[in-house]
């Protein structure tokens, strides 16, 4: 199975599960844009690495070794069935489900999902700000060059 292929089985499980309705809510899930996700799932493009870290965070039940290599089992271990039917995940593996509610379990899948990619944000702005200030430590000792520079050719005058 090709990366193509995994990442589409991954979106029609996502759709057959109703843990996605449609690819536009799968790529507004990833962080993606339509565009992208819809050239790969017909194969017109390779899958961009990052892509891979995205769908996993988005949506954490799945392997990621498995979807970059197709070695493995596309679900993680700890994710389950139910036995009601409803074909929703169960990300903790326990086995535990409130009174059968299927449309509760969706919903703390769907939180578990917009916590994961909340880290993920907050790891890209921890990032960005670490630049920021990196940044501006650079701009304070060009212009104390500068302010040097400045004053050593008033000296020569």
């Amino acid at each position: 199975m090709t990366e193509t292929e995994r990442l589409r089985a991954v979106f029609d499980y996502l759709r057959e599960n109703k843990i996605v309705r449609n690819q536009q809510d799968f790529v507004e899930r990833i962080g993606s844009d339509k565009s992208t996700v819809s050239q790969i799932l017909n194969g017109r493009i390779p899958i961009p690495n990052i892509l891979f870290g995205k769908v996993v965070a988005a949506f954490p039940q799945f392997d990621e070794g498995w979807l970059r290599s197709g070695e493995g089992s596309m679900l993680k271990p700890s994710v389950q069935q139910t036995s009601y039917g409803d074909h929703s995940p169960n990300v903790n593996g326990d086995g535990n489900h409130f009174g059968g509610c299927a449309s509760i379990d969706r919903a703390f899948t769907t939180l578990d999902n917009s916590l994961a990619q909340n880290a993920a944000m907050l790891k890209t702005l921890d990032a960005a700000l670490a630049e920021i200030a990196a940044q501006r430590e650079l701009v304070a000792q060009s212009m104390a060059q500068t302010a040097m520079l400045i004053q050593l050719l008033q000296n020569q005058k």
